[in-house]
C-alpha cells in the first residue's frame, strides 16, 4: 500500500523512493485523527455536563447558548431561550463545565499554532443539537456589552 498521493510522484519515481515523506504524511494524519477523536470525546462530556448542571434542570428552556473565554482569564456566560421568544441569562453551577472548556482547548492545541481564545457552544433540545463555533482571533467577539445587549442576545440565539 502507498500513501503518496497522486501530485507527488515525479517522472520514473516509485512509491518507494519517498519513505520518508510518505511516513510522516501519514503519521500527520494519524495524530489528526488522534486529536480529532480526543476533541470529540471531550466535547460529548462537555455537553453532557451542561446537561446535568443543576443551572439547566427546569424545563422552561428551548435552547441555550454558552460562551466560554479563556484568554487573560477564563470567564463564562450565556443564556437559555424559550419557545415564546424570550431569554434569561444562565451559566452552569461550579466549575465542572469550565474545566472541560480548558480540557477541550487543551486536547485541540497544535503545536506551533495559537489556541483558541472563545469558544461559543449551542444546544437545542427538541433534537438535542450541538453546535459549537471557536473564535482565535477576537477575544470579544460574542461579548454581551450594555450598549450592544439586546442585539447580541439575539445574534447567539441558537438557530
Amino acid at each position: 500500500m502507498s500513501f503518496v498521493e497522486r501530485g507527488d510522484r515525479q517522472p520514473g519515481a516509485t512509491p518507494s523512493d519517498r519513505p520518508s515523506v510518505n511516513v510522516a504524511r501519514w503519521q500527520l494524519n494519524e495524530e489528526r485523527a488522534a486529536r480529532r477523536a480526543a476533541a470529540d470525546a471531550v466535547l460529548m462530556t462537555l455537553a453532557e455536563s451542561i446537561l446535568r448542571n443543576s443551572a439547566y434542570q427546569d424545563d422552561s428552556w428551548e435552547s441555550l447558548t454558552l460562551v466560554a473565554v479563556l484568554a487573560d482569564t477564563e470567564s463564562q456566560f450565556g443564556y437559555v431561550y424559550d419557545r415564546e421568544g424570550g431569554w434569561a441569562a444562565r451559566v452552569p453551577q461550579g466549575f465542572e463545565v469550565l474545566d472541560k472548556m480548558i480540557e477541550l482547548r487543551s486536547v485541540m492545541s497544535v503545536p506551533g499554532k495559537p489556541d483558541w481564545k472563545t469558544c461559543l457552544l449551542q444546544i437545542k433540545r427538541a433534537d438535542m443539537s450541538l453546535k459549537v463555533d471557536f473564535e482565535y482571533d477576537d477575544v470579544d467577539r460574542w461579548q454581551v456589552t450594555p450598549q450592544n445587549l439586546r442585539e447580541k442576545v439575539e445574534e447567539l440565539r441558537p438557530r
